[in-house]
């Protein structure tokens, strides 16, 4: 974080110094004097925090503001004066100075007289004071004293305070922007897609691992492709993951170790970005049950209702009002499942505790004020009528809830409010049904009458279900008879390939050993497959690097090397396929397969029998889409760490890294880097250290080059030349991007003024394009 621009910083002070001066709101005090405390690692974020960012973008830790009539007066050390003398220097306004005050930490005696003139002349009878906040800051403890030498009253401004900080300025809105889009993207690329691999993939994991994961994005949104600088965001909190029947839709909740249930699951996360908050939570349905799904139509007209009154000049309480009006009228039995607070407001604090949406507050809601909205119902029953045609774990359920909760700013007048964290709340986004229903559930309820065409489609349906469950469990005696023949042909085919094999090890001899053949081990025996190994399923182990295919109710594991390529044809109206082609003696080499795969077959092609192509067919799309996209992210991965394999096969291992620690560190900004690192330029910043240099370019990517490694260096200065450069030749390539190099140079142009070319449409005769290209090429 760095200061904020001057006509902000004084745009702000005006506005809250205006405030101060009308006197009403702030319960008559004629200045308000907040201390901060020293930065230590049990230290809460508190108002007093939320002050010093609200009007400088830091907090200025060990510091002391004093806000009266006509005059902002800041006590700070000799650094952070310095830091605010730009403020004081580039910005005006009429009426108000902005006053630095130098103190020293070791001269306590001159920072009490210094406090008790100011307090003495300019903080008036009645001083504004965060006294529900137990600072023990120097300063802190020099301002009560000095406020008791003058004899003046200390009242309590924390409420106030936070109401002043609630209205949010322009700059304020584009930053709870940014933070209500990261957490949106989150949980639609991260949580949303790791919940729907574990539930194709029949994946067991837990509710702290998907809470570690989300957490993890939040810290790093680059990991759901968030392009965004490194260190600004972070999560608000530790994110809540709840399912299984165990649920708390307060704020407060906490994620447990309970493995995910496919039933009912809860998310909660919040994004905080330059220190403003966001938030937002939903409710996913699996297998649901109808009285599930009207529940959430009622919770999604309530939702509405209380938008609906989210205006400009009401009541914050009259959203507690009409949620409890509403339920009271049209669904009674639901009222005691709901929560006494509907949300809260949102700011630099990530919980405002004066604008708690309960029937208590009767603050109003302001233009550009920023709310979490949460509504829910908590513990709802669901009896054994309810769950009497369920499916999967959720009729395992006796009581469940549902939560959903968004970052809203108020509009100004009577326009509706604005919700910042877009992810849909329809039913269709939030619910998967994975189970399928038995044959009963085609029958109609009783009670119910269907037309004669409905009654034949069911009939229809029926019988076809018959008619394949009798194939299959009562096959005729032609179809023994087959079977039987096959097996009589598979023992001769067999017998014949032994004899061949035994024949062709004779023949071979000495020139081809059972030593020279690269077999590959991922599994000894049967009891080191994956424990969530699906049976009747195609599935992908990522870490062992194997495809599992079932043949013939059994699992065969393939490993990745051997498999050609993965196709999806176009689905019929029925079902889905996915065909496998795997590599085999005789085909023509292909470029993707792997040196060691090619040797393996050509050592057993004479003696083996080879699987060409395998086609699976199924009725569910989602699980062999699922399969099919793992299946080419494998092949991905396992050809980019064999190229790389082969790239570092001869590289010499660098020693470590040492950082400066106690000392400035030597560094140079905007570098070229040659060779480039990716892209078509790689620029940067380079920095010294005690063992070696270390590159870092705009797109993080590191370069380390050691002391020791360097053979020569070769410095160019700019006479008659256009750059500096300096070269370094190496004793030992090192990896720069995917490619090895001993040869190193960074550069920077020196000239007056220059013009990037790079993004430029030239012409093919221009001389300046064809001079680069000469140089390139002469390089």
């Amino acid at each position: 974080m760095s200061l904020l621009v001057p006509q902000t910083f004084w745009d702000r002070l005006s506005l809250l110094h205006d405030s101060l001066a009308t006197g009403e709101c702030w319960n008559d005090v004629d200045s308000i004097a907040v201390p901060i405390d020293p930065p230590s690692e049990d230290a809460a974020f508190t108002k007093s925090s939320a002050f010093f960012i609200h009007l400088f973008g830091l907090e200025l830790h060990d510091s002391l503001a004093i806000l009266c009539k006509g005059a902002l007066h800041v006590l700070a050390t000799d650094e952070k004066c310095a830091m605010l003398k730009a403020l004081q220097e580039e910005g005006q306004s009429a009426g108000l100075k902005f006053q630095l005050h130098r103190v020293c930490k070791d001269n306590h005696e001159s920072t009490h007289a210094i406090l008790a003139k100011l307090v003495k002349s300019q903080a008036g009878r009645k001083i504004g004071c965060l006294e529900k906040i137990q600072f023990q800051s120097t300063l802190a403890l020099a301002l009560n004293k000095a406020i008791q030498s003058a004899g003046a009253e200390c009242i309590d401004v924390t409420s106030v305070l936070g109401m002043a900080l609630s209205v949010k300025d322009g700059h304020a809105l584009a930053t709870f922007r940014k933070a209500a889009v990261v957490t949106h993207k989150i949980l639609k690329h991260s949580f949303v897609r790791l919940l729907e691999d574990a539930f194709d993939q029949a994946k067991s994991i837990t509710h702290e691992e998907i809470a570690t994961h989300v957490d993890e994005c939040c810290e790093h949104p680059s990991k759901v492709n968030i392009k965004s600088p490194q260190g600004h965001y972070e999560s608000c909190y530790f994110p809540i993951v709840q399912s299984g029947g165990k649920y708390d839709i307060r704020p407060s909740a906490s994620t447990n170790g309970e493995t995910l249930s496919d039933d009912v699951i809860i998310i909660s996360l919040g994004v905080r970005y330059n220190f403003h908050c966001a938030n937002m939570a939903r409710t996913f349905f699996v297998d649901p049950v109808e009285s599930v799904r009207l529940n959430y139509s009622i919770l999604l007209e309530l939702r509405r209702e209380c938008l609906a009154v989210m205006l400009a000049g009401r009541c914050v309480g009259s959203v507690a009002e009409t949620a409890n009006s509403f339920i009271r009228q049209r669904c009674p039995h639901l009222l005691k499942f709901l929560p006494k607070n509907f949300g809260f407001g949102l700011g630099l604090d990530f919980r405002e505790s004066s604008l708690i949406m309960n029937a208590k507050n009767q603050r109003k809601f302001a233009q550009n004020m920023v709310f979490n909205l949460a509504i829910g119902f908590h513990d709802l029953e669901l009896t054994d009528m309810q769950k009497a045609d369920a499916q999967g774990s959720i009729r395992k359920l006796s009581k469940y809830s549902m939560l959903i909760a968004d970052t809203v700013l108020i509009q100004s007048g009577d326009e509706p409010p604005d919700i910042v964290t877009k992810h849909s709340v329809e039913w269709k986004d939030v619910s998967y049904f994975i189970n399928e229903k038995n044959d009963k559930d085609i029958m109609p309820p009783q009670g119910n009458h269907y037309t004669p065409e409905q009654v034949e489609s069911q009939s229809a349906i029926m019988s076809s279900r018959l008619r394949e469950r009798s194939k299959a469990c009562a096959p005729d005696r032609s179809s023994l008879a087959r079977n039987e023949k096959q097996a009589e042909l598979m023992q001769q085919k067999l017998s014949v390939k032994r004899s061949e094999k035994s024949s062709a090890w004779s023949q071979q001899g000495q020139l081809s050993s059972r030593a020279d053949i690269l077999e590959v081990d991922v599994y000894q025996s049967g009891g080191e497959y994956p424990r969530d190994l699906p049976s009747t399923e195609v599935y992908v182990d990522m870490q062992g690097q194997v495809l599992f295919a079932p043949i013939n109710g059994s699992q065969v594991p393939f490993h990745i090397s051997m498999i050609k390529n993965a196709v999806q044809p176009d689905p019929d109206r029925t079902a889905t396929y996915l065909r496998l082609n795997f590599f085999t003696p005789g085909q023509t080499a292909s470029k993707d397969i792997a040196p060691a795969t090619s040797k393996l077959i050509e050592q057993h092609g004479h003696n083996s029998m080879f699987i060409k192509e395998m086609l699976y067919r199924s009725r569910e799309s989602q699980r062999l889409t699922a399969a099919h996209r793992m299946i080419q992210e494998l092949r991905k991965r396992f050809r980019q760490h064999a190229a790389k394999a082969a790239e570092e096969a001869d590289l010499i291992p660098q020693e470590k890294l040492v950082k400066m620690r106690d000392q400035r560190i030597p560094r140079m900004a905007d570098l070229t880097m040659r060779p480039f690192i990716s892209g078509k330029k790689t620029t940067g910043t380079l920095e010294a250290h005690t063992n070696g240099l270390r590159f870092t370019s705009k797109k993080h990517e590191i370069v380390d080059i050691m002391y020791g490694n360097i053979k020569h260096s070769l410095f160019q200065p700019c006479e008659n030349e256009v750059m500096v450069l300096i070269h370094f030749y190496l004793k030992n390539p090192v990896l720069v991007g995917r490619k090895k190099s001993q040869n190193v140079q960074f550069l920077t142009e020196v000239v007056d003024a220059s013009v990037a070319l790079d993004s430029a449409r030239r012409s093919m005769y221009d001389p300046d394009e064809l001079d680069e290209e000469q140089r390139e090429r002469q390089d």
